[in-house]
């Protein structure tokens, strides 16, 4: 970030804060510029406006990104453009902070101080930071699978363990609809009681006469299906980092307003009764 983006992400800022009462930016950047009483033109770094009906408002914001906490002097310029321009309201945004001389000062002229800035380890302290996850998942895997198909006598049976693609096979069982293979495998899956990791054999006898259809083939009766339950540990590990969803913290010394910006923008209000004395600089 550069002091222009930093510009950019102020206006951006009281842009959105201020929607639902009806503020307005007017300009911002180099070219926005206001003229004063005196004759003289004043370049502003973010320019609003609002109106209530009856008054239209102004609000001149200047935008700090100083290696270093801003003086008195600085508020000083803003409360003589604001007065010669007859603007309302003047805010300083710094990105590190104030000199004790500039609050006091500040005060005394009404004018808002706000520290706008990446967030440190001091904000993380008491809080959660980085959440670390692990997954362990069992995954059944049906294995062995195997097919009791029926023969020309009632008593004899053929089985055999096959590979087969159950999404292309459907089981017509009498009285009941049909169904497909692979519905019904995982139907075997999900109701079995397997506690454990531990293999399990699953089998399911059908109704005389229960045919299984294969596409392109004729049907076949069958007697059961049976396959070998078996279960795959998968373990995953994921970290979600405060700093994917904290990019700026923006803290209003007066009011005592935190709020938490977002890397893609979204703004939100947090501790807002946070004692504003915890975030007053030392003077220089």
């Amino acid at each position: 970030m550069n002091w222009s983006t930093y510009e950019e992400l102020v206006k951006d800022i009281y842009e959105k804060l201020g929607a639902s009462q009806g503020v307005q930016i007017v300009c911002w950047g180099r070219d926005c510029k206001v003229l004063g009483k005196s004759g003289v033109e004043h370049q502003i770094d973010v320019y609003a406006k609002h109106s209530d009906g009856m008054h239209t408002y102004k609000t001149a914001i200047e935008c700090k990104y100083w290696d270093r906490r801003r003086p008195k002097d600085d508020v000083t310029k803003l409360a003589e453009i604001i007065e010669d321009a007859g603007i309302e309201k003047g805010v300083i945004v710094s990105k590190l902070g104030f000199t004790e001389d500039a609050i006091a000062f500040a005060k005394y002229k009404n004018i808002s101080l706000v520290e706008l800035r990446e967030p440190t380890e001091a904000d993380w302290e008491g809080r959660v930071k980085d959440v670390h996850l692990r997954f362990t998942a069992l995954i059944p895997v049906p294995t062995q699978f195997q097919i009791d198909v029926v023969q020309t006598s009632e008593d004899q049976q053929d089985q055999a363990e096959v590979h087969v693609d159950a999404t292309r096979m459907t089981i017509e069982e009498p009285g009941m609809s049909s169904v497909k293979l692979s519905d019904l495998i995982n139907r075997l899956i999900n109701t079995a009681e397997a506690k454990s990791a531990e293999d399990c054999l699953i089998r399911h006898e059908f109704q005389r006469n229960t045919e299984l259809h294969v596409e392109g083939s004729e049907p076949t009766k069958i007697a059961a299906i049976q396959f070998l339950l078996h279960f795959e540990t998968i373990e995953r590990e994921s970290v979600i980092k405060g700093e994917d969803h904290v990019s700026m913290v923006m803290f209003s010394l007066f009011d005592k307003r935190r709020f938490i910006i977002s890397p893609d923008g979204e703004i939100r209000e947090s501790e807002a009764n946070q004692d504003a004395d915890d975030h007053l600089p030392a003077s220089d």
